[in-house]
């Protein structure tokens, strides 16, 4: 194999691994959504925790495919977390077909506010208890549902 050929085969293989990582990710995300929801609607609140590795699990989801869009795109993936610089350096056309899965309106503005929600919720142990933390569920699933299309695959969380 020449230079060219293991460096192409190396970028597939991460670009494989990073889309199954986004797929399963999600997955997880949709198993705990459900129990979370389960239990909730039995007015079981000590599940409430479970929105931590909720949110967790789907905001690296996202983190994950769209280093997986970027690679598809033969562009090397920053070392970041950050939503927002990965999603900007995806091709005018990719990002329009993921915001076609958004409701919100303010996309720039929302994306900018959970960019870092891996990062912010990974790390709760770590937090001041009076610091409050929030994300924005609704769009991040939206987001990873965006993503996924354009993967090429169905976003786990919208399976009932």
């Amino acid at each position: 194999m020449s230079n060219t050929e293991i460096n192409n085969h190396r970028m597939q293989t991460e670009e494989d691994r990073r889309s199954g990582t986004s797929y399963w990710f999600g997955v997880a995300g949709k198993v705990i959504e459900d129990k979370l929801n389960q239990e909730l609607s039995k007015n079981n609140v000590s599940y409430g925790w479970l929105v931590t590795p909720l949110v967790v699990l789907i905001s690296f989801s996202c983190e994950a495919g769209l280093k997986s869009l970027l690679l598809k795109s033969n562009k090397q993936p920053k070392k970041t977390h950050d939503l927002f610089k990965l999603f900007t350096e995806l091709d005018a056309d990719t990002q329009d077909r993921i915001k076609k899965n958004i409701t919100s309106t303010e996309f720039e503005a929302t994306l900018k506010n959970s960019s870092r929600t891996f990062e912010e919720w990974r790390y709760l142990e770590s937090k001041a208890e009076d610091q409050n933390l929030s994300a924005n569920l609704l769009f991040l699933k939206e987001l990873n549902t965006g993503i996924h299309k354009c993967l090429g695959f169905p976003s786990p969380l919208n399976q009932s």
